[in-house]
């Protein structure tokens, strides 16, 4: 089933495209604050915990966030363009 990416949404890509979606935007600012948390912790089972409450917090906005990867991988001239699939937890961790 294809989906239309909303506001929330993270999409997983390269490009000025998908760099500029607002969910990205979001995703990449979470990130940059979790950063030292991240740098800080002492094995993979916390840094884990790091990612995985970066995706939380993403998958708990109104609209629920999704982490999304477009279908056929053509270079799209818009993000409603493009055919959508969700990519489940474990690979957007």
């Amino acid at each position: 089933m294809s989906l239309t990416p909303h506001e929330n949404d993270v999409i997983l890509g390269r490009g000025r495209l998908i760099s500029a979606h607002s969910g990205n935007v979001r995703f990449r600012s979470l990130v940059s604050q979790k950063k030292e948390t991240y740098s800080r912790s002492i094995n993979n089972k916390s840094k884990r915990g790091v990612a995985l409450s970066i995706v939380e917090e993403i998958e708990s906005l109104n609209p629920p966030g999704r982490f999304l990867i477009e279908k056929s991988g053509t270079k799209l001239a818009s993000i409603e363009e493009g055919e959508w699939i969700h990519v489940e937890k474990e690979k957007a961790i």
